[in-house]
């Protein structure tokens, strides 16, 4: 999973679940966190961030029941289509997504720029 210290610190996290309330659900079994959906909304698609489920629950239906109750909650919000992005080399991950009947694009170019890197000027 990428991870910034930037992004997905502490602050970050409690001011992007603030403005998207009820499209990030966890797992918790006696009090211990299993798994999580992050998924934030932009007026027009919904973008899934990041999901974990920890590694000793894996394949015991956790993600997919996390997906299930994110899946019901877009459509209750009327949200048609959402999207996310999953390393190349995350094979699990991209089994998981395409299992869970998500389409792979490959008609698309991904692109990022990171605005907190300053550029230095001669």
């Amino acid at each position: 999973m990428g991870m910034s210290a930037q992004d997905d610190n502490e602050q970050a996290i409690a001011a992007f679940l603030a403005f998207n309330p009820e499209l990030n659900f966890v797992a918790v079994q006696a009090e211990q966190l299993l798994g999580v959906i992050m998924c934030g909304y932009d007026g027009r698609r919904a973008t899934i961030y990041h999901m974990a489920v920890a590694q000793n629950v894996q394949g015991k239906g956790i993600g997919t029941a996390l997906l299930q109750r994110l899946e019901q909650q877009l459509a209750q919000q009327q949200i048609s289509k959402a999207r996310l992005l999953v390393f190349a080399d995350n094979q699990s991950g991209n089994a998981f997504w395409a299992k869970q009947g998500w389409i792979w694009q490959t008609a698309l170019n991904y692109y990022s720029k990171d605005f907190s890197q300053t550029e230095e000027t001669e």
